[in-house]
């Protein structure tokens, strides 16, 4: 496994045109990575969850959620899954309010 290379490519993923080439031929760019099969299988699917029980950080699954646009709902979700945690209605309350609220203020 290597987080680094996990993290680099998703941090990467900042730059538009990097972003760009990641959403038009998602192979070339992964290529650029020391990757693992499995690891370059997770970031081509947006699995953060598989990503996230090899230990890769938040910032890294927060730059791929934001390139698949996932919606904080589905990411804690999977995140959730993931961790082997069921779903907490409690908690996408709360998400569900706070994106409520940054509508209105926006």
């Amino acid at each position: 496994m290597s987080r680094f290379g996990v993290e680099k490519a998703c941090f990467d993923l900042r730059e538009p045109s990097n972003e760009a080439l990641f959403r038009d031929r998602r192979d070339e760019f992964l290529a650029r990575y020391p990757l693992s099969t499995d690891e370059r299988s997770a970031i081509a699917r947006g699995d953060v969850g598989a990503l996230l029980t090899r230990d890769v950080c938040y910032g890294a699954l927060g730059e791929l959620m934001r390139v698949f646009r996932y919606d904080v709902e589905t990411y804690v979700t999977r995140l959730r899954a993931s961790a082997g945690l069921p779903a907490s209605q409690p908690q996408l309350d709360v998400l569900r309010a706070r994106s409520a609220g940054r509508k209105r203020a926006g």
